[in-house]
């Protein structure tokens, strides 16, 4: 490739853990935008197609494989792991126990976000512990998918 392509680490990040039934990405290699493309099988959707915002649409992403790259969403055992991990960095024990039992309750994503939500401080460390770890996650799928990139921090959370 020519030039180094840029992408956006949150847009990139918010594909890889997307486990959303409607909507697909692909990164489009010629210029780093993440593609979202929402998938309803209904006859007249899928006769319409229309171009999202940015003027994509199946059509052009599968008539041109080798401009897009699917992006599989990583497995829930891994976003499951890396609040495992997190987990086992607090050093305050009563926090670290609340959490870890929030883990092995039904529904652990939905209960492990609640408890972090009493928890404004630890939830900071949380933010900046995923984000670390999802960076490392996208760099791998671009190792992986042999695509030379530099993730950039724009239109990050306007709240932080």
């Amino acid at each position: 490739m020519g030039k180094e392509l840029k992408i956006n680490a949150e847009k990139l990040i918010n594909a890889l853990e997307d486990h959303n039934d409607s909507s697909e990405y692909f990164l489009d290699l010629e210029n780093g935008n993440v593609v979202s493309l929402s998938i309803d099988y209904s006859e007249e959707e899928f006769k319409e197609d229309p171009a999202d915002s940015n003027g994509y649409n199946h059509e052009i992403v599968e008539n041109n494989p080798d401009r897009f790259v699917f992006i599989n969403p990583i497995n829930s055992r891994e976003s499951f792991k890396i609040m495992e991990d997190f987990v086992e960095t607090i050093l305050n024990d009563l926090i670290k126990n609340t959490l870890r039992s929030t883990l092995s309750k039904r529904k652990p994503f939905r209960h492990f976000k609640d408890e972090l939500n009493h928890l404004p401080e630890i939830q900071k460390e949380w933010d900046t512990y995923h984000e670390t770890e999802m960076e490392k996650i996208a760099h791998e799928w671009l190792k992986d998918n042999d695509i030379t990139a530099e993730l950039t921090r724009i239109n990050l959370k306007a709240d932080d």
